[in-house]
């Protein structure tokens, strides 16, 4: 780390310009910590646009429709199967809130509590109750910041005037698009039973949280839904999924205009290519990051010039088209190099924290060494131990540059026609880049993100599946759960999702 040096007048200058004019949030006077991109990139990368900038809270929680349909739906094989292996996987686990839904048990929405055998058998054998709330249940996973699971007929039954009355509007729609909106996904699994002479299904609807994991609730249920042959239907705007093949952790795709050249590989001699992390081997995610010791224009001038290839053997799986068909995919590059520093200020304010005592008034102030220490002095509101709201991080979107890379459209044209299941993403150099457009003065960082362009809605004959003869008025047809998710899948697409991302960090001329 730099040192900070001042002196006292210095010091009084400092502090007088804090007071004044902040310093416009960082200034020249303030020494921060000189960033190390190898270390910090992966754990901006989290921050900014990664899983840590969509945090898991709360507990994880399963909501039961109590009503008729989960006592009828008992007697089929695989539901009794299903609900069976529910209550075995998750009765013992109390971090998982459990909830019973029902007006008579349960007082609208319950929570099942108990020993894991009670709340085992409340799973298995449930109480037969009446009007349960799927929408207020709906609201809640919505809003919810953990993984939920709803087991339910989605027929939403209330009391009008002493009658019943069936909801037919599409009132699952605004939760599964706030669900949606979070950069999450809803996956669907089920299977028919017969209620009161109709055929029906139940579903269970899960609200996947983020990127789904080996640790999402959804993963554990997966072969078992296989296993017993329940129908799946999957709304995820994130559904398209990208791998790297370079043989080994420490090999990369870059492709110069010379394939033998070994320049650009790590710890070659000619020390191009400073560092490299693959984010997907390392972590399963989708990013790498690599620092050239070597300014962008030198770099494409000895390395890509003549055939302005740049990034290979990456790879798109597009096979799944049960609610989507891809059509395109573009590159977009964003200088991240304001915001990576930004990232960089605010955690090294977080080791700052000023110390508090007391002065003549007996108020709490800081001490002397808190008012010598400029970073803590820029970085929190006075007197206290808050940051500043500028220094909490928030990833800042910048404009995107033109004409820097492109995507090989003439490559992702033919696979995706001819190997949809294995398309290959090869980013070049933009044919109208040029070099003096580049301001190579100072070390930047650059992040190529590969972003689906455009997709088209997929004709998928198991949404019909969605639909069921009205209970109450049997003349009609309940397409509420139809009419909800077509038009999510719709309305909220992959079209302007990130695929993958190249961090390339390029030094000064």
């Amino acid at each position: 780390m730099k040192k900070i040096k001042f002196s006292f007048n210095g010091l009084l200058g400092a502090l007088t310009c804090f007071l004044i004019t902040s310093c416009g949030g960082g200034g020249s006077e303030i020494s921060w910590t000189e960033p190390s991109y190898k270390d910090l990139i992966s754990e901006y990368h989290d921050n900014s646009i990664g899983d840590l900038s969509n945090p898991k809270s709360g507990n994880k929680a399963i909501y039961i429709d109590a009503s008729d349909c989960i006592v009828e739906a008992l007697k089929v094989p695989a539901h009794a199967a299903a609900i069976r292996k529910i209550a075995i996987e998750f009765a013992n686990d109390t971090t998982i809130n459990l909830y019973g839904l029902g007006r008579n048990n349960f007082g609208g929405i319950g929570q099942i509590t108990g020993s894991s055998s009670e709340r085992y058998a409340l799973i298995t054998k449930p109480q037969k109750d009446i009007y349960a709330p799927i929408d207020s249940a709906l609201i809640l996973m919505s809003t919810a910041q953990n993984d939920g699971i709803l087991i339910t007929d989605f027929e939403l039954l209330t009391e009008i005037n002493g009658k019943k009355s069936e909801d037919l509007s599409n009132y699952a729609e605004n939760s599964f698009k706030k669900w949606l909106n979070g950069n999450n996904s809803i996956t669907l699994y089920f299977a028919p039973y017969t209620e009161g002479g109709v055929s029906k299904n139940l579903y269970y609807v899960f609200f996947n949280h983020g990127t789904i994991s080996t640790s999402s609730i959804v993963t554990q249920f997966e072969p078992f839904a296989k296993a017993q042959g329940l129908t799946k239907i999957e709304i995820n705007p994130n559904i398209y999924k990208v791998t790297n093949n370079y043989g080994g952790k420490t090999l990369n795709g870059i492709m110069p205009d010379d394939p033998k050249l070994t320049d650009l590989k790590l710890n070659d001699q000619a020390g191009v290519l400073n560092s490299y992390y693959n984010g997907f081997l390392e972590q399963q995610k989708p990013y790498e990051a690599m620092d050239f010791q070597m300014d962008l224009n030198t770099l494409n001038e000895n390395y890509f010039k003549e055939k302005k290839q740049f990034l290979q053997k990456l790879y798109l799986n597009s096979a799944n088209t049960s609610t989507y068909k891809l059509k395109g995919v573009d590159v977009q590059v964003y200088d991240v190099t304001p915001d990576f520093d930004h990232y960089s200020h605010c955690k090294e304010a977080r080791g700052h924290i000023p110390k508090l005592t007391k002065d003549e008034g007996n108020n709490l102030v800081w001490d002397e060494k808190t008012n010598a220490d400029p970073i803590a002095v820029e970085c929190f509101e006075s007197n206290t131990q808050s940051l500043k709201p500028e220094y909490k991080y928030a990833y800042k979107a910048a404009d995107p540059l033109a004409e820097y890379f492109e995507l090989n459209k003439s490559i992702f044209s033919q696979h995706l026609q001819n190997t949809p299941n294995e398309i290959e993403l090869r980013t070049n150099f933009h044919s109208q880049f040029q070099n003096a457009s580049v301001d190579n003065s100072v070390a930047k960082i650059l992040r190529i993100d590969l972003v689906i362009s455009d997709v088209e809605p997929a004709a998928n004959p198991d949404l019909d599946k969605l639909k069921w003869n009205s209970i109450v008025n049997k003349a009609m047809q309940n397409e509420s759960l139809f009419n909800s998710v077509t038009k999510v899948i719709r309305d909220i697409t992959p079209k302007g999702r990130r695929l993958y991302s190249y961090y390339v960090k390029f030094s000064a001329k």
